[in-house]
């Protein structure tokens, strides 16, 4: 499984991946930007079955503030990792935000 991560501090983004760790040890942590998921991402990944996709701009606040930044993580980001998780051939991909 590949876990995929986006959060307003890094040590709140550390608690929600640590958590998937020890719920799966299977689990593979990936700290990437989703709005330009690197190509190496889908290097050299074997055997990825599902891809838990964590990344979000919840905030309305936020949102409102800076709607592009927003779209850019929600959508745009969205888009990007359906569209790696169709490359890594993960047979789901399990969305919360």
């Amino acid at each position: 499984m590949l876990a995929v991560s986006l959060c307003q501090s890094r040590k709140r983004a550390d608690k929600c991946l640590s958590l998937l760790v020890r719920i799966s040890s299977a689990t593979q942590l990936v700290r990437a930007n989703v709005r330009r998921l690197p190509r190496s991402l889908l290097k050299n990944r074997k055997e990825v079955d599902r891809v838990r996709h964590l990344a979000a701009v919840t905030s309305i606040q936020e949102s409102v503030m800076d709607p592009l930044f927003t779209t850019e993580v929600n959508v745009t980001g969205t888009l990007n990792v359906l569209e790696s998780a169709k490359a890594l051939k993960a047979e789901r991909v399990v969305f919360a935000s």
